[in-house]
Parts: structure tokens; sequence; C-alpha cells
């Protein structure tokens, strides 16, 4: 099990007491040290790095404990042995960070949820407000454009408000027929400010304007999920491109006829089939 862990030989490291000391992780030594010092009076719950010979990093976790030859001399001599007996723990470490990242995720929606329904409030009061001003102020047209100037503003922070609600999963769906490419053609403008200067977006849309009934923000949600996968997936940038294309089904899932494609491609380093 040792080599197995390792990928050393055992009759490397048998009766050499110092040969821990080139298995452990750099930044876990000091500790560890620590830890088998202590262990020569009680036992040590440990986890640490080991390095393997092929340069891979595992977790292990276990127990540092004495060992005395005669129980009797326990309370008054130092211990015979000093003994570990550990597990491999890196899997079970990855999946408990996954599962704190989902969690991290969902309160992370909660929290986007509570403020966006609050700024909702907020943009209602400027909203309203604005629109009475510009409608008093039609006979004072340089006032008139201010009040129109805050009305835009508020519009535009509630369709952003829109996108916060949809990542919370905290807004109901609301279908309507939308022009696809201008959809699309605002995500990629949003995206382009989000992405980074090291991915260069492209967007290639259908010459004829294609309709859909469907929820605006969920779409955009999906859209804008794939292509921060796909940044993710280009750590040192690339190329990401967006397409939206007329297509005619024939019985592929469950539909056929006229049907919109939107296709999210990337340079990145990709997923096994």
């Amino acid at each position: 099990a040792f080599e197995d862990l390792t990928g050393l030989p055992c009759d490397r490291v048998l009766g050499k007491a110092d040969a821990w000391v080139n298995l452990v992780h750099s930044e876990d030594i000091e500790w560890v040290a620590k830890a088998r010092y202590n262990a020569s009076a009680e036992h040590q719950d440990i986890e640490c790095r080991v390095i393997r010979t092929d340069a891979s990093v595992r977790w292990i976790a276990g127990r540092i404990f004495p060992i005395w030859s005669d129980t009797e001399q326990q309370e008054t001599q130092p211990p015979d042995y000093i003994a570990a007996i550990v597990r491999d723990v890196t899997e079970t470490r990855a999946v408990n960070h996954q599962l704190f990242q989902a969690q991290k995720m969902e309160s992370l929606g909660q929290l986007t949820g509570g403020v966006a329904h609050d700024f909702n409030n907020l943009l209602t009061v400027i909203l309203s407000n604005g629109q009475l001003l510009a409608n008093r102020l039609t006979e004072q047209p340089e006032l008139a454009r201010f009040a129109n100037m805050i009305v835009k503003a508020a519009e535009r922070g509630a369709g952003l408000n829109q996108q916060l609600l949809a990542f919370s999963s905290k807004q109901q769906l609301q279908p309507k027929v939308v022009c696809l490419n201008e959809l699309v053609e605002e995500t990629a403008q949003m995206l382009s400010r989000t992405l980074g200067e090291s991915i260069r977006l492209t967007l290639q849309l259908d010459e004829q304007s294609l309709w859909s009934k469907l929820d605006p923000g969920q779409l955009q949600n999906a859209l804008v999920n794939l292509c921060i996968n796909s940044r993710d997936a280009m750590p040192n940038g690339g190329h990401l491109q967006i397409r939206l294309t007329g297509i005619k089904l024939d019985k592929q899932f469950g539909v056929e006829g006229p049907a919109a494609h939107i296709a999210v491609k990337d340079d990145g380093c990709g997923i096994a089939q």
C-alpha cells in the first residue's frame, strides 16, 4: 500500500527515520515534524500532502502514535517507536471541495436574489418619478432630456436586475416573443466586459431576424454560463465564438420545422468524449 501511494519501494525508507522528510510536501514539513515530536507523548491526528516519485501530489490523513515495548515503562520512558497509519484522502478532499463550491454558489444565489429584490424596489421609485417628471416637463425640453436620461438609466438597471434574479433562480419564467438576433447581440456586449482582454469574442448572426417565444433572462443566463465555462477552459486566452443560425429540424429532439440554433465554440482544452 505504501508503494502504491508514494511510488517508492519500501527498502528506500525502512529503517531510515528521516525518510519521511523527502516524502512530505515542503509546506507541510514543519507541522508534521511538530506532530511527530508530540507523538512521543500521545497520539496525533495528521493530514498532509506527500509527493509521489512522478511529482504528483496526494493528500493523506491518519494518526501518529507512540509504541512502548514494555508497557510498564510508558509513564517513565520515551517510546521505542513512533508509528503511523494513514489513508489516501485525495479524492475525498476533491469531492468535499466541489460540495463547498456548490454551497458557496447556492449562498451567493440567495444573497443575489435578496439584493435584487431590494434593488428592484429602489428602481421602481426612480423609474416612476423619472417618468412623472418627464411628462410634466414637455414644455422644457432641456430639463425633459435629463428626466428621460434618468428613466433610461433606471430601465437599464431593471434589465440588469432581471439578470441577477435569473442567476439566483428566484425569477418565475416569463416567456415572450423576442428577436434572438438582438438578444444574443446584447448578451455578447455584456460578455465582452466580463470575459477579459485575453479572450477574443466574435459574433456571427443569421442575416434574417429569428424570433422565438422564450424567457429572455433564462436564455441569457444559459449563454453566460456557457461562455464563462469557455473562458475557464482558456486560461491563457483564446477565441470564443457565438453563432446564431436558422435551421430546419427533421423530427430532432421531438421537434420539427423551422428552428434557431445557437452555438458556443472556443479554443479551450475540450472535454473527453
